[in-house]
């Protein structure tokens, strides 16, 4: 999990982690540590999904919202501040 600063949807050299978010996998539930790694199981087909903490939205890309992680890695998630007006 990291913050998303620069829109790219990918974590660049400077991405700061985002720890303390808990991730999902309809059986599981982890957090990210201070970094914002986080490992979970997922079944092929299987998905995963993030408890949003106050102030933050999913940096969603529309190319890969609908893709499934496969069991053998981890997608990284963005995240984006919400800032107040």
């Amino acid at each position: 999990m990291f913050e998303d600063t620069d829109g790219s949807f990918r974590r660049g050299p400077g991405s700061k982690g985002v720890p303390g978010v808990l991730v999902a996998n309809g059986h599981n539930v982890g957090k990210t540590n201070p970094a914002g790694c986080w490992s979970l199981p997922v079944q092929p087909g299987g998905a995963v999904f993030v408890i949003k903490p106050s102030g933050w939205m999913t940096a969603v890309d529309p190319a890969t919202y609908l893709h499934l992680p496969d069991a053998e890695r981890v997608n990284d998630i963005g995240l984006l501040a919400i800032l107040d007006d």
